[in-house]
């Protein structure tokens, strides 16, 4: 008999961690075979290390660990190859595979035996206790909490130092349960998973087989059952039956990989069941509010819904966004088409195009046609349309949106028929010259055409009709949207914002009438002077208007009802000479690049202003630069109270700076009494680009530290813009502890500036 001998090499104050190390050393030598195994199984070692952390086995108390992840994921080989590496430091061991497929057969009874085996009894009530010491127990594939409940109730049952290992693809199971730990699984990376696919599928010359190999990694996506299942599938295969059979796997995914996954499907309910369907064939990728809202609208409660597929596995939410596993999703797709692969008019849904074509070539009688749930149909860069279908079957159709499909000639006439329809859009169908008549859809709320340049004028004068009771409309302002070619989501948000918008064919010019308008953006739409009815305009409630790059020379808002402009885009308007009667509400006032502007006339009631751009060549001149600054100074709310910004194309004020640092620095000396004397303080810059974006560092300085620390050096500024900052003494006292009691302040800034203090107004 041969003795083994351990003494602990350390002193420890704590008893257990010397215990520990016996323990490892023990196992290291009775089981050197077992660490060899583990590290034989590619991707396995590393995975191993990390969870026995988690086990921290020889340290006292009783810890339940949970394996969760995928099907096919690796959960059962990490949790035996854990099990074989630390079974020599338990009293008794215990392993019950399978508990899903055994429970499901037999019962519990024979696995409830197998744990009573290492210790385990039952001593009435339902309650157990463990008549040996520590023990192992590996609980594996559990799906039901019963399970739990009966093989490992609770940590009482167990001695000191036990450990409870759980796999399964419910991760509400162990929150419910109660586990210590919940250890996700990791599928293979792409170097791992290569080397488990050669391992299944080895050739003479792995050469010849590189990029078809890739292919098949790339396809199984790290997950370790696809890869081991392909491999011993294409172990004996030539290159040509290789490219066969990934060919077919891209049309039907191979039978035993898909029965694996679809364990997690099959034990969800109906509605989760459609939820997870709805994802893998429509949703994947999309953005989740986005996706909910849809979900939602299909009656599905997905909320709770997307909580269970989170927990079993199914899919992930990333960056905001529903993804699942590339096998994951084609298990759904291969459940939605059943035993109907080549026939999509049976499918439950349809998402290819091929298949979508397909239906629609077909006879009405046989295919497209009652869909009562379907809410929203999106058509988008169809070239080849020239008519919409029949909209008979779609009686609870609310949004129809058709952008730049430029053949599309004809809308069909049962369009008027859609009672739930709400949002019509329709741009960019450059063919199109008729829209059916829309009078007996009571619920449209959202009409909007645009680049559809061939529409007769009778359908237009026909849609401008008084008798909708709309909260907004638009119609007919081709370019309306130039600023937005392409996306007809990014059309769709500007649009959600309730307004009423129409150009007369009287000529009376561009309307709008709304009580509920946030934002309008007219932005590039060809508005001169007189393409605005002054007299039709009435949004109380605008706070954003763009009306930059367009043919504009004046604007006076005195005549416009825009009571609670808050900002306002005139950027661009190259004929603008006049802007004038801003509204007392206005917060922003961006006109860059207006060269021919003169005036801006009296700002003195617009006590809010507090930013204002004026970049790009124009008239208005040092005098005029200078009026507004001293305007906003004088008569502003936010010289006490807030800050203000100002990018101005002329120089407005001679500096004195240093051209011998690189980075400018100025010390102001305070007067007595600066805090109530004075509101904040007013820095002037010139910096050689635009827009920039400013760092001003303020800091107390010392008595003894001279004024300047620079040689003073006039600089005259002849080409950059002028920006003008300025901070109240109010806003600094929230965001930093400002001492009311310092006499010097420094500031530094990139770039040449000047400062000074502003005195609070009488």
């Amino acid at each position: 008999m041969k003795f083994l001998q351990v003494t602990c090499t350390s002193l420890y104050k704590n008893e257990s961690k010397c215990i520990k190390e016996i323990v490892d050393i023990i196992s290291q030598r009775l089981y050197p075979f077992i660490s060899s195994a583990s590290a034989n199984l590619i991707g396995v070692e590393a995975r191993v290390k990390d969870l026995k952390s988690k086990l921290q086995v020889g340290l006292g108390g009783v810890l339940m660990i949970g394996i969760w992840g995928v099907g096919g994921g690796g959960k059962t080989t990490l949790a035996s190859s854990v099990y074989d590496e630390v079974c020599g430091s338990f009293h008794k061991c215990c392993f019950v595979e399978n508990i899903r497929e055994e429970s499901s057969k037999n019962g519990l009874k024979r696995l409830k035996e197998k744990v009573i085996s290492v210790g385990v009894k039952r001593v009435g009530d339902g309650r157990c206790k463990i008549k040996s010491g520590k023990v192992l127990i590996v609980l594996d594939d559990v799906d039901h909490l019963d399970q739990l409940n009966a093989l490992a109730g609770s940590h009482d049952w167990f001695g000191e130092g036990s450990r409870i290992i759980i796999t399964t693809r419910d991760k509400h199971l162990l929150n419910a349960h109660r586990v210590n730990v919940i250890h996700h699984i990791s599928l293979l990376d792409d170097d791992e998973a290569m080397k488990l696919f050669f391992k299944h599928a080895p050739r003479g010359s792995i050469d010849d087989y590189e990029t078809l190999s890739k292919d098949v990694v790339s396809y199984a996506s790290g997950l370790p059952l696809a890869l081991k299942v392909l491999g011993c599938f294409l172990c004996d295969k030539n290159l040509k039956e290789w490219r066969s059979a990934l060919a077919r796997l891209k049309k039907i995914p191979e039978n035993d990989i898909v029965e694996k996954l679809r364990i997690s499907y099959d034990g969800l309910i109906s509605m989760e069941k459609d939820v997870f369907l709805d994802i893998a064939c429509f949703l994947r990728g999309e953005k989740k509010e986005k996706a909910m809202e849809i979900l939602d609208a299909c009656k599905l409660e997905p909320v709770i819904c997307i909580k269970v597929l989170l927990q079993k596995a199914l899919i992930t939410i990333l960056d905001g966004k529903f993804h699942m596993h590339d096998l994951i999703q084609e298990m759904g797709h291969y459940i939605v088409r059943g035993k109907h692969f080549k026939n999509p008019e049976k499918h439950s849904r349809v998402w290819q195009v091929e298949d979508v074509t397909s239906i629609c070539a077909m006879d009405a009688t046989d295919a497209t046609t009652y869909l009562p749930n379907l809410k929203m149909i999106k058509l988008h860069d169809m070239k080849n349309l020239v008519m919409t279908p029949d909209f008979d079957g779609l009686p609870n159709l609310e949004r129809f949106i058709l952008n730049r499909c430029p053949r599309l000639e004809k809308i069909h006439s049962s369009i008027e028929h859609l009672q739930s329809l709400a949002f019509l859009l329709i741009t960019g169908c450059d063919n199109l010259k008729m829209v059916p008549s829309i009078k007996g859809i009571k619920k449209l709320d959202t009409l909007s055409l645009s680049s559809c340049n061939k529409l007769s004028n009778s359908w237009k004068q026909d849609a401008s009709h008084k008798h909708y009771s709309t909260n907004f409309f638009v119609t007919c302002l081709p370019c309306c949207w130039g600023n937005l070619d392409g996306d007809p989501e990014d059309v769709e948000y500007y649009l959600e914002q309730p307004f009423l918008l129409y150009k007369d064919m009287n000529h009376r010019g561009l309307q709008l009438n709304s009580v509920g308008l946030r934002k309008l953006f007219l932005s590039n739409c060809h508005l001169g002077d007189g393409d605005i009815d002054f007299d039709g305009w009435k949004l109380l409630n605008l706070e954003e208007l763009d009306l930059s790059r367009n043919l504009f020379s004046q604007l006076n808002f005195s005549l416009l009802q825009l009571a609670r402009l808050k900002w306002l885009d005139v950027s661009s308007c190259n004929n603008l000479r006049e802007l004038s009667d801003l509204p007392s509400s206005i917060a922003v006032l961006r006109a860059d690049y207006c060269y021919k502007l003169e005036t801006v006339g009296d700002i003195s009631s617009c006590k809010w202003l507090w930013k204002v751009s004026f970049l790009g060549k124009n008239k208005l001149g040092h005098v005029g630069d200078k009026m507004l600054l001293s305007s906003m100074c004088q008569f502003g709310q936010a010289i006490e109270y807030h800050v203000l910004s100002l990018a101005l194309e002329h120089e407005v004020r001679m500096f004195y700076v240093s051209s011998l640092v690189p980075r400018s620095s100025f010390i102001l000396r305070l007067p007595d009494n600066w805090y109530n004397d004075f509101c904040g303080f007013l820095i002037y810059c010139v910096i050689e680009y635009q827009e920039p974006y400013v760092t001003i560092t303020i800091e107390e300085v010392l008595d003894n530290v001279e004024e300047c620390n620079y040689s003073n050096e006039l600089f005259v500024h002849h080409h950059n813009p002028t920006y003008i900052g300025y901070v109240s003494f109010s806003l600094l006292s929230k965001t930093t502890r400002l001492n009311r009691t310092c006499n010097m302040i420094s500031f530094e800034l990139g770039g040449k500036f000047d400062v000074e203090l502003v005195p609070r107004k009488s």
